[in-house]
């Protein structure tokens, strides 16, 4: 998706891309999101957040960006964050 020469790490943004298995939920950019972890604890991922693999589960995915904030109910799914990059694939 994005890497480390790209307009949101210079910009200190986040490049978020949601996916499921049929589309895409969101694909842009973002000040931060938080993701559901284990045990109802979420998961704040800010710009240059150390490298992290995760599984998320059942609950809502908060985006926030400069519009306002955006939220996706999801069943669970993975996460990968590097370089400001957050990949999520829900819907497992």
């Amino acid at each position: 998706m994005q890497n480390d020469t790209s307009d949101a790490y210079k910009n200190n943004k986040l490049a978020v891309l949601i996916v499921d298995q049929d589309k895409t939920l969101f694909e842009g950019e973002a000040k931060s999101l938080i993701m559901p972890g284990k045990g109802n604890l979420d998961i704040g991922i800010l710009p240059f957040h150390t490298p992290l693999y995760t599984k998320i589960y059942k609950g809502n995915i908060q985006i926030h960006t400069e519009e306002g904030d955006k939220d996706f109910p999801i069943e669970g799914g993975m996460a990968r964050v590097i370089n400001n990059s957050v990949i999520i694939l829900v819907g497992f």
